[in-house]
């Protein structure tokens, strides 16, 4: 009986399961390979082989990548914010927005003062490979708060306490700033604003200082009443001693008048008659004058000369 050989095939399922494998591979080995640099980041590279790459950081996009032999570190390059508020870390650790607590720092006189800043920075993005290299990416903690601390004590260490109430707040923030700029600048950040947003003084100082203010705001208001009354005063004389001198020059002209009339009178006695028919002519031409009395020399003429005629 003769032999036969039969060849076994796999069976077609076994086809399939491989095949997705296969495929399933590939897309986790391409999912591995490319990495997207979003905007407002820069891409650092690093090799197993021959560590970060300092030269060139990756622009935002999709780059490739050996998977297990590099790894791409996404730096962000936009304005970034470090707040510090709060006064313990409780606090602060319940808000997101809050990255440290509030400053603690001695005035000129050794007096404890706390402040909440906000710093806004940028990070240079061809520094950034120099950054993780040289501060790892830990540098907001381990770097940036450090030096603001640094700083922020430095710049009050020069101001007297009161000088941190009110507009000597804007010469603090110009301080710290000038302080932090050159320094972070050389390891590749770039300051943009430095931000204080409270001045906390012990409570016995800031009542001390109020109540100065306060009292200073009731002495210029005091003085303020004086000099308006001096000056209305003054407006009084100037009008009085204005109207007197005008009836001064009255006065003083009608006696001019007078002096001048008196004279006329005294050359000449017939002016006075002169003077008496001018009044006459005066009264005879008011219509509101029935009657002229004169002297008991003389007739009482009639105002109405036409009466004697018809």
């Amino acid at each position: 009986m003769a032999s036969q050989m039969h060849k076994v095939n796999p069976p077609a399922s076994g086809k399939v399961i491989w095949t997705v494998l296969g495929v399933l591979v590939v897309v986790v080995l391409l999912v591995w390979a490319v990495v997207r640099i979003p905007p407002g980041t820069v891409g650092v590279y690093y090799s197993a082989f021959s560590g970060i790459d300092l030269d060139h950081a990756r622009a935002p996009g999709w780059h490739f990548q050996i998977p297990v032999i590099q790894e791409v570190t996404k730096i962000q390059t936009a304005r970034d914010t470090i707040s510090m508020y709060g006064v313990d870390l409780y606090e602060c650790s319940r808000d997101d927005e809050c990255d440290d607590v509030a400053l603690q720092v001695p005035s000129k006189e050794g007096l404890l003062v706390t402040l909440d800043v906000s710093v806004l920075y940028k990070i240079q993005p061809s520094k950034a490979p120099a950054i993780v290299q040289e501060l790892t990416t830990q540098y907001r903690d381990k770097t940036l708060i450090p030096r603001i601390r640094s700083a922020a004590r430095a710049s009050t260490g020069q101001f007297q306490i009161t000088e941190l109430y009110g507009v000597g707040r804007d010469r603090l923030q110009q301080d710290i700033f000038e302080r932090l700029e050159d320094s972070l600048a050389q390891d590749g950040f770039i300051l943009e604003e430095v931000l204080i947003r409270d001045v906390d003084l012990p409570p016995q100082i800031r009542q001390a200082i109020e109540d100065k203010q306060a009292a200073e705001q009731r002495a210029f208001q005091k003085q303020f009443e004086i000099d308006l009354a001096v000056k209305e005063a003054e407006r009084k004389k100037i009008q009085g001693e204005g109207t007197a001198a005008e009836k001064i020059a009255v006065a003083e002209g009608d006696a001019e008048a007078l002096r001048l009339v008196a004279q006329a009178i005294r050359a000449n006695p017939q002016v006075l008659e002169f003077k008496n028919l001018e009044v006459l002519q005066q009264l005879y031409t008011n219509p509101n004058t029935k009657f002229v009395a004169l002297p008991s020399d003389n007739l009482i003429l009639p105002t109405d000369l036409n009466v004697g005629t018809q």
